[in-house]
């Protein structure tokens, strides 16, 4: 796993630490849920209860999918697979319990478009950073390219806030760069597209979607079997 989850604030701060002192860069963040994969009965917690229900259900739904369906070694796939069905899921919730002309599925569904919006966005910024990456050039050299890379992109996106139903996008100009923040957000959002592929190739019966997925999961190459999925 890319990532470990604290229930101690001291023990995250003091391991946070140890990867910073270390030179690496390193995300200490709270999480409003969390998955044992079935290996224990996973609490909802009275935190959660305020929540909108679009919101309460995606990440019900997110956290669910990871003890239904895990692939082992894939943290990418497993969360973007969570990220997938949280948000469809969440939306076929809205339609079955509220109707399908409700507030709710307009508020949800303008949620996903400034979601997959942003996700465009992050997509082109950290191909940008690859790319740096890349090339032969020293630590010190590199570190400095990649400041300007980002801050380069901070004040495109400026330009694109207009576009956003939610204003508070603009958290992204308050980023610093940090490899561990980028690598975080692409590993909760890669390759969605092939999820929906999948989900519309099964006629939206997210059932069968799921079974597919299940497949995949076991698969040497979980992403690979989605792409051959998608071709057939």
């Amino acid at each position: 796993m890319p990532y470990k989850g604290f229930f101690s604030r001291q023990r995250a701060e003091r391991a946070y630490q140890e990867l910073v002192d270390d030179g690496y860069d390193a995300i200490l963040r709270p999480v409003s849920a969390y998955s044992t994969l079935g290996y224990f009965s996973d609490p909802l917690l009275s935190t959660m209860l305020d929540d909108p229900p679009d919101e309460l259900a995606n990440l019900i739904l997110h956290e669910l999918t990871h003890s239904t369906i895990f692939a082992e070694d894939n943290t990418d796939f497993n969360e973007s697979l969570a990220t997938f069905v949280g948000q469809k899921g969440s939306l076929l919730f809205l339609a079955h319990h509220f109707g399908p002309d409700t507030d709710h599925i307009v508020a949800a569904e303008q949620k996903r478009a400034d979601a997959e919006r942003f996700r465009n966005y992050m997509t082109g910024v950290v191909a940008s950073l690859d790319s740096l990456y890349n090339q032969d050039l020293s630590k010190p050299e590199t570190l400095s390219k990649r400041e300007q890379v980002f801050a380069q992109a901070q004040e495109d996106f400026r330009l694109t806030l207009a576009n956003y139903h939610n204003p508070n996008y603009n958290f992204f100009l308050k980023w610093t760069i940090n490899n561990a923040r980028l690598l975080s957000y692409r590993r909760y959002n890669s390759k969605l597209y092939l999820f929906e592929a999948i989900y519309q190739q099964q006629q939206q019966n997210m059932s069968k979607a799921l079974a597919f997925f299940s497949i995949c999961s076991k698969n040497d190459s979980p992403w690979q079997c989605l792409e051959n999925g998608k071709k057939d």
